[in-house]
């Protein structure tokens, strides 16, 4: 049971780790009382130094250089994992604008195709997430968040993913991706990188089938997704916290259960 320790009604022993700012989500869980974490949008300069230390931190033990800035635009809302003092992870949604994706340096001729058969897409970039942390609960709920986070605010079809060649697998069994286009050389990171694409409707469909199911020995995320109840939960935690109107100029969202599904690019590169 996700808990939003926010909420008044909840005992004084699960306050630890409650959110002390209006932008902040909380998930905690009873079956996971030491993987409670925050995670919230950043607004402050604060918070986005602290997202590009542990990008820098992490791309640079890669060998992806550590010089690696998170630029402000109305497009783009970068969200930060936390817990206590630490910064667990930071992934960043970007929805497609004037000015692009970042997508568009490696895979300009796929991109350009997408939008003229009409997709509508939207990258997540600036992935990094420390990995004395990295458990399958922890990042199926902070991309569960994000996926709800994107539905709320945009009306996206495609959800594209750009990745370092030796992660594909993961991400074709985690989460069902598929290989787009050829193999390319990611210039930010000085990585070659491959596109992969995954319909959202299929995300909606296994979110429905797997979320909160017993993960056993299966390598699918979706099984670590929150449940039903929970995803309500995150759900309306997620429209009383955040403007409902979306962050990129687009028309005010309707409830959740109207708005279609958005496209989310993963970029772990």
């Amino acid at each position: 049971m996700l808990l939003d320790c926010a909420v008044p009604r909840l005992d004084q022993s699960y306050q630890n780790g409650c959110a002390e700012r209006v932008n902040e989500l909380v998930l905690f869980r009873r079956s996971m009382p030491d993987c409670n974490f925050i995670i919230r949008v950043a607004t402050s300069d604060e918070d986005l130094v602290a997202a590009e230390q542990i990008i820098n931190r992490l791309y640079g033990w890669r060998g992806y250089g550590a010089q690696h800035t998170l630029t402000k635009h109305e497009s783009r809302t970068t969200f930060v994992a936390t817990h206590g003092a630490d910064t667990l992870g930071t992934l960043t949604l970007s929805v497609d604008s004037p000015v692009g994706l970042s997508v568009d340096a490696s895979f300009p001729e796929e991109l350009a195709e997408l939008r003229k058969r009409g997709a509508s897409v939207c990258e997540l970039t600036k992935f990094a997430f420390d990995p004395s942390a990295q458990s399958k609960p922890l990042l199926a709920i902070l991309f569960h968040t994000i996926f709800t986070y994107g539905t709320h605010h945009h009306s996206c079809t495609d959800l594209l993913i750009e990745v370092n060649p030796r992660h594909v697998r993961f991400y074709e069994a985690a989460l069902g991706f598929r290989k787009l286009g050829d193999l390319k050389t990611n210039t930010a990171v000085n990585a070659p990188s491959q596109l992969m694409q995954l319909p959202v409707c299929e995300i909606e469909d296994n979110i429905e089938r797997f979320a909160g199911e017993n993960p056993g020995s299966s390598h699918s995320l979706y099984r670590h997704f929150l449940g039903r109840e929970d995803a309500r939960t995150l759900q309306a935690r997620i429209a009383a916290v955040y403007d409902p109107s979306s962050r990129f100029g687009r028309d005010s969202v309707l409830p959740m259960r109207e708005v279609p599904a958005p496209s989310i690019h993963l970029l772990t590169a």
